[in-house]
């Protein structure tokens, strides 16, 4: 049996509503954010390299983490000794552990820059960071590489792109020391992820069977 086009719908990942709520402002205390498992394309060591020079720039800059969850695939030696120790150690960096869903999202709603920087081997993938999506919708800027799904999603011009550790502390500063660019930037973010919600997703849904 053949199926119209227009009938088929691939459900998207989705967003609570209440994260749109959350007033864009551009906090007092400079903070970048991590929610997620570490795994080495998941750059959490680099990240730890670049915040430490971020440490040099921005003295007053944390680095708020969650998640315990290790995955060392591909293998990389030493790489849970060196995640653990910057986890527990390194100057600035607060590591909140394991948590439900509700609280990390409540934890990342308090800094003012996310990152969900990935390695190139994602750069094929089609599936777009839930965790990505909710951090936009809270209105929060998310430092990524520019994989085509992620630019397809958010657009290009946005200051928030990177591929090195360079790029990394680049663009936080930037966004920490400039706050029309950290607004904008904020209030653009926000506005391409407004289709993920539930309310725009069971909408959409819904017209399928009207």
């Amino acid at each position: 049996n053949s199926v119209e086009l227009e009938k088929i719908d691939i459900l998207n990942p989705m967003i609570p509503d209440a994260n749109f709520k959350k007033r864009i402002k551009v906090v007092n205390k400079p903070s970048i954010g991590y929610s997620g498992k570490f795994s080495p394309p998941y750059m959490i060591e680099e990240m730890f390299q670049a915040f430490k020079h971020i440490k040099e720039i921005s003295p007053d800059s944390t680095f708020e983490i969650v998640g315990d969850k290790f995955h060392n695939k591909p293998y990389v030696e030493g790489f849970e000794e060196r995640v653990k120790e910057g986890l527990t150690s390194a100057p600035g960096v607060i590591w909140h552990g394991g948590v439900s869903r509700t609280e990390a999202n409540e934890l990342m709603s308090r800094v003012m820059i996310a990152s969900g920087w990935r390695d190139d081997s994602f750069d094929s993938t089609v599936e777009m960071s839930t965790k990505v999506l909710e951090s936009a919708a809270l209105g929060i800027p998310i430092l990524m590489r520019p994989a085509p799904v992620q630019v397809a999603v958010f657009g290009e011009n946005l200051p928030i792109w990177i591929k090195n550790e360079d790029d990394f502390i680049a663009a936080y500063t930037s966004l920490i020391n400039n706050k029309e660019l950290y607004k904008n930037t904020a209030k653009k973010m926000r506005a391409a992820v407004r289709r993920y919600s539930f309310s725009e997703t069971l909408a959409r849904l819904k017209k399928h069977f009207d």
